[in-house]
């Protein structure tokens, strides 16, 4: 089994952690369909409280991708789709490391995708956007991750 420290920029993801990976890439992907085919729905926000730096080491030590990776890859994809409605994401961690190396693996934004990135506390995150839910985000849906990866 691989190891990690805590000053890690790229953690290693436990078996329980890579199928959490799994389980909400799957519920982001069916959650963001049956929304985008909703007339009355503008568009989604995602919000990660948690992110880490998107990247992590498998017990084998292999590179895999992390939620924040997965699901902004899902919904971009999306977008291309449902040209007429709007995305945005959030991710925030309390390291700078970790969200300049997220940065680097986002994909690209377009006029209806918008990625933010934030460093600092997650209830000081969702104070910050908390303003924007009732004017910026007005008809639009939402899905925030605030699970942090556990460790053994």
């Amino acid at each position: 089994m691989a190891s990690s420290k805590k000053n890690d920029v790229i953690s290693v993801a436990p078996p329980h952690s890579v199928k959490k990976f799994e389980l909400i890439s799957e519920y982001v992907k069916a959650w963001i369909q049956i929304l985008m085919l909703n007339p009355k729905c503008k568009g989604i926000v995602y919000i990660d409280c948690m992110s880490n730096s998107g990247v992590y080491k498998n017990d084998d030590g292999e590179e895999i991708k992390g939620t924040p990776l997965l699901v902004s890859e899902i919904i971009a994809d999306a977008m291309q789709t449902y040209t007429d409605k709007k995305a945005y994401i959030y991710f925030n961690d309390v390291r700078e490391d970790k969200i300049d190396l997220l940065k680097t693996r986002l994909p690209k934004q377009t006029s209806n995708f918008q990625i933010y990135t934030e460093v600092m506390d997650a209830n000081e995150l969702l104070r910050t956007i908390g303003n924007q839910f009732a004017t910026m985000f007005k008809d639009m849906h939402f899905c925030w991750c605030m699970i942090p990866m556990m460790r053994i």
